[in-house]
């Protein structure tokens, strides 16, 4: 899904994107969707030299479209099932707990330089004026956030501050 997301945010600004492999966590081999957009001073061009004209804040668009993805999916499903912990759900709890590991890992991967070169929140945070750490501490505490809707499905505010930190994950690109 992660991987998808990507690819269709990339189809709607018009971008034509590409499988590429990569090492994740520097040993784990596993395939990523490139955009094949490069950004300089606020211009952009795809790979063929045409230009890319949802400029910076386009890319930032699809290259963060996997993490948001799984938070929305997140959301979905925490809304809807706010009691899951307790249900018979196997495939959504998988859902969540892959989307939530998936992003924990995309952000230890960053604040320990191991994210490849090409990775999520690198790109991310070359194209907005906001240090890598904050975007990852941001995609960490939604997923603490999240992690502990889970196992304390009443507490409101916790639903209320993981939908804040999500909103701010989409609202950078807007802000910048």
């Amino acid at each position: 899904m992660h991987e998808s997301c990507h690819a269709i945010s990339g189809l709607a600004l018009g971008n034509k994107p590409t499988l590429e492999p990569v090492r994740f966590l520097g040993v784990v081999p596993f395939f990523a969707v490139s955009p094949n957009v490069s950004c300089y001073d606020g211009y952009c061009l795809k790979a063929s030299g045409a230009p890319f004209l949802p400029g910076p804040r386009g890319l930032y668009f699809i290259v963060s479209a996997g993490i948001i993805c799984q938070e929305v999916t997140n959301e979905v499903i925490l809304s809807v099932q706010p009691r899951i912990r307790y249900d018979d759900a196997a495939y959504l709890k998988g859902m969540l707990a892959f989307n939530t590991l998936a992003s924990v890992a995309y952000a230890l991967a960053n604040l320990f330089a191991l994210e490849p070169p090409q990775g999520d929140i690198r790109t991310m945070g070359s194209l907005v004026p906001v240090p890598h750490a904050v975007l990852s501490g941001l995609i960490l505490a939604t997923a603490a956030l999240d992690i502990s809707r889970y196992y304390f499905p009443d507490e409101e505010w916790l639903a209320w501050a993981s939908r804040i930190t999500k909103v701010a994950t989409v609202g950078i690109v807007f802000a910048f």
